[in-house]
């Protein structure tokens, strides 16, 4: 059971690693309802399509390695339950997914 909560811990920050490295690198060229950053600011124009999509990917990134690195601090030397930890972990990935939502449309609204 341990191993799998640490599963459940990391894979959120792999996750916006992964997806943060390919959308910084490239984004989807044309904008459409399945894949990319969709939100009505980024989806009113190219620019901003690509603009939000690489910018997003940059911010998903750098959060992704701090979270990453705040799991495996987390689960190392704090002594509660795992099932606590993993809520933890997850409500922090949470919170970091969605301030680099209110960044990106912040950056795209000026």
């Amino acid at each position: 059971m341990n191993d799998l909560t640490w599963l459940v811990d990391l894979i959120l920050p792999i996750i916006m690693i992964i997806f943060g490295y390919l959308f910084s690198k490239k984004q989807p060229k044309n904008i459409n309802y399945f894949v990319g950053y969709r939100t009505k600011r980024s989806m009113t124009s190219k620019e901003n399509w690509i603009y939000a999509n690489r910018r997003f990917g940059q911010i998903w990134f750098k959060l992704g390695w701090i979270a990453f690195i705040l799991v495996l601090l987390v689960r190392l030397f704090i002594p509660v339950e795992h099932e606590t930890l993993t809520l933890i972990n997850l409500c922090l990935a949470l919170i970091l997914i969605l301030a680099s939502i209110y960044v990106v449309e912040k950056e795209l609204k000026r």
